[in-house]
């Protein structure tokens, strides 16, 4: 990516594209309203050759395992696979799609496509890693643009994202960080006992 100002379709490429080519890699976050943490997540993704997710959700109460077209769920009441039957398999469902359409790379692409890019002239480096940001205000279909920063590395991967919203519960901050690129991540199918 260049040090201008990056059309949202040039910005979309260059960063997915650096994903196809690494593969995976390492994610946490979390949310903040009002200055409390609400949410976090950890985990590992997988973007090609096909897709997999292994991410500890609501706040590490739950792991989310995803595998191509199937997922399951643990809870404190064990695995489950996702899908209809119990509220606990909706759940898992729920959060099957969510995850799976946030790691997508064509749906990132039209996200990160949706608004065009602007550095701040803001760098860091990170680990070794020289970061620099661009700000944008992408949205989904239907949305209005959400306030974000991007940090991405010379090799155009999103190293650092940060969200900014405003809710009735106050100002909401998202918060995502991403390293070990191209790791050889397992991803195994949880064993369920009948």
């Amino acid at each position: 990516m260049r040090k201008g100002r990056a059309s949202g379709k040039l910005f979309a490429t260059c960063v997915t594209a650096a994903l196809r080519k690494h593969r995976t890699v390492r994610l946490s976050g979390e949310q903040v309203i009002a200055e409390k943490v609400v949410g976090a997540v950890d985990g590992k993704l997988r973007f090609a050759p096909s897709q997999a997710i292994d991410m500890t959700i609501f706040n590490g109460a739950a792991e989310l395992v995803v595998i191509k077209d199937r997922a399951w769920m643990k809870d404190d009441k064990g695995w489950i696979r996702a899908g209809g039957g119990s509220a606990r398999a909706e759940t898992a469902q729920t959060q099957a799609v969510l995850w799976r359409v946030s790691t997508a790379l064509d749906k990132l692409a039209d996200f990160y496509g949706s608004t065009s890019w602007r550095p701040s002239g803001k760098v860091e480096d990170v680990n070794g890693i020289r970061i620099r940001e661009y700000v944008g205000a992408p949205r989904t279909p239907g949305a209005v643009g959400v306030p974000t920063e991007i940090w991405l590395s010379r090799a155009n991967l999103p190293v650092r994202m940060v969200s900014h919203s405003q809710g009735d519960d106050g100002a909401s901050t998202n918060t995502v960080s991403l390293s070990d690129f191209g790791t050889d991540f397992e991803f195994k199918k949880p064993q369920i006992r009948r």
